[in-house]
């Protein structure tokens, strides 16, 4: 819980991702971004470093925007305190191993529809995460399409400036994340998608997913009760499959 954490390594520093809905890392309809209709825009959330007794005690206030923190290496960030919260399991020491993550808010967070070239083990240690996986094959029927970056600032409290995406600029372009909203599928937009096959799980304290490398995910953290974290590490492996045809 947050008392063991604030205890283990209160004054460590971490990286805090910011975002005004509580989805991460997804695209944005480009005309938000000074682009012309039906352009998107691969939004990152604005970040900002801080101790993790403050970042803790920042979410024991109700705020507008949401607070997460993704994507912090341990090996760069707090390390041994949390890696041992969620070892390896055995069964998986015979992977070769990349990385490891800490993802830690206080729930309502997304992760929106994506894949990593990376075989991934997730393992919860507090609250909950619902993820809707797809296969693979079904990389036709999600919508990846090229797009510009966007550039997202941030100021306490809650103010968010979107920099214009020049037109010129537009042509630095990346594949990340579907267009699709799994939460509210827009299916005149994306037909197709309902020829995907979707599976869904609920990931619980304790346990661990394995998410092959190429699999379609998107993610829902969710906390039980007020005051809970929602605590996970994700490990990532050198990925044992070729990349299907096809993706990008």
């Amino acid at each position: 819980g947050a008392s063991a954490l604030r205890a283990a390594c209160g004054d460590s520093t971490v990286k805090v991702g910011v975002s005004p809905t509580g989805r991460y890392d997804g695209p944005e309809a480009g005309h938000r971004w000074g682009l012309p209709a039906g352009r998107e825009v691969l939004v990152r959330p604005p970040e900002t470093f801080m101790r993790l007794g403050d970042y803790l005690r920042l979410l024991e206030e109700p705020t507008p925007e949401s607070f997460y923190v993704e994507y912090n290496a341990l090996h760069q960030y707090l390390g041994a305190p949390v890696r041992a919260m969620a070892p390896v399991p055995p069964q998986a020491l015979y992977l070769r191993p990349l990385l490891a993550n800490l993802w830690l808010g206080k729930g309502a967070t997304t992760s929106p529809l994506h894949y990593d070239e990376y075989e991934n083990l997730l393992a919860q240690v507090s609250g909950t995460k619902e993820l809707v996986l797809f296969p693979p094959s079904d990389l036709p029927h999600l919508y990846y399409t090229p797009r510009a970056k966007g550039t997202l600032r941030y100021a306490w409290p809650n103010t968010f400036e979107r920099l214009p995406v020049r037109e010129a600029d537009a042509g630095a372009r990346v594949v990340f994340a579907s267009s699709v909203n799994v939460s509210q599928p827009d299916l005149r937009a994306h037909p197709a998608l309902q020829r995907a096959s979707p599976r869904r799980c609920t990931l619980r304290p304790g346990e661990t997913l394995y998410l092959p490398a190429f699999w379609h995910h998107e993610v829902h953290s969710r906390c039980a009760a007020q005051g809970e974290l929602n605590v996970a590490v994700n490990f990532w492996f050198r990925n044992a499959t070729r990349p299907p045809e096809g993706f990008p």
